[in-house]
């Protein structure tokens, strides 16, 4: 069995994984008002322009790309008071 440990000890190490990500948060939703109740959804989503790490491969290393993708879906009910 290979071990990896040592890769991700040399990334922690670098301190790379500390370093900032530049991009886009965007999001869409809808909602539909029903009486008291307000039924409701939305997308977000991050468009990121640089990578958190990225190791070359050498002959020591296979080589490491780290990004950072997240979306979200929130699906809700609002119930107003009178």
């Amino acid at each position: 069995m290979i071990s990896s440990d040592h890769v991700f000890k040399e990334i922690e190490q670098s301190g790379t994984m500390n370093k900032s990500i530049y991009g886009l948060i965007y999001s869409i939703g809808a909602g539909y008002e029903l009486n008291r109740f307000y039924i409701f959804t939305e997308f977000a989503n991050t468009i990121n322009f640089n990578k958190i790490t990225d190791y070359k491969s050498n002959g020591a290393n296979a080589g490491v790309t780290i990004n950072e993708k997240t979306m979200i879906i929130n699906l809700g009910i609002t119930v107003r008071m009178k």
